[in-house]
């Protein structure tokens, strides 16, 4: 998912580039449960209480062009925390840039069912009307919606990217990655190959046991016919 550079991150960069200052580098990347801030390049610390959140550990960065990074993450499988939003923070402990987690899509805005029935059909307008109803009585609604529930039990990968290209038309859809599944996997898959190869060997190795126990018995005859005749 991309995140946007807040304001606060950006006057780091302005510090260092006209008082000379050493920029700091970032950190940590964090997650929290939110609600999620409405306005990424104004958030200056996540919405989340310190105990709804929780440090991911960056794994790798990856240079994806001169304008675009991308740092990988992984949750650990202890973690359970409902991820709603996202932070970078630099060494100082500025929230250099910060984004929104899998936000809540409005039903008005999403590609309805086909409806069998009048009855499903009014179903889904009175559920449009709550939500509308709900929307309005509470401006920050959507914002505490949305977002990934992640349980105990297992782990996985996420990843941010940092660009200074234009991004906004972009749309990126993310599944989480369970890292034990794919281990396991990864793991049955080798199994496996290892297993055929093995299964390979010893049929040759039987073909062969075969051939020399074939001859051997052909020798055995060979004496044997040599013997009566030496007699």
């Amino acid at each position: 998912m991309f995140l946007t550079v807040t304001l606060a991150g950006k006057a780091k960069e302005n510090e260092a580039l006209t008082a000379g200052l050493p920029l700091p580098k970032i950190e940590k990347m964090i997650v929290g449960e939110g609600p999620a801030h409405s306005q990424p390049s104004l958030v200056t610390a996540l919405a989340a209480p310190e105990i709804a959140q929780h440090e991911v550990q960056i794994t790798t960065v990856e240079k994806l062009s001169d304008s675009t990074i991308q740092l990988n993450g992984e949750v650990g499988s202890d973690v359970d925390i409902h991820i709603r939003e996202i932070g970078l923070l630099m060494e100082d402990g500025t929230l250099y840039a910060y984004g929104i987690y899998q936000p809540f899509v409005p039903l008005a805005e999403k590609q309805p069912d086909a409806f069998n029935t009048p009855e499903e059909y009014q179903a889904h307008l009175n559920e449009l009307q709550r939500e509308a109803d709900a929307i309005a009585a509470d401006p920050d609604y959507a914002h505490k919606l949305g977002g990934l529930k992640k349980g105990a039990g297992f782990a996985f990968s996420l990843y941010v990217i940092l660009s200074r290209d234009d991004v906004e038309s972009l749309e990126v859809s993310y599944a989480p990655l369970d890292v034990g599944a794919l281990a396991q996997k990864i793991s049955d898959d080798a199994t496996a190959l290892i297993n055929t190869q093995i299964d390979g060997t010893v049929f040759e190795l039987l073909i062969f046991q075969s051939q020399i126990a074939a001859q051997n018995l052909a020798l055995q005859a060979q004496i044997s016919t040599l013997k009566g005749q030496s007699e």
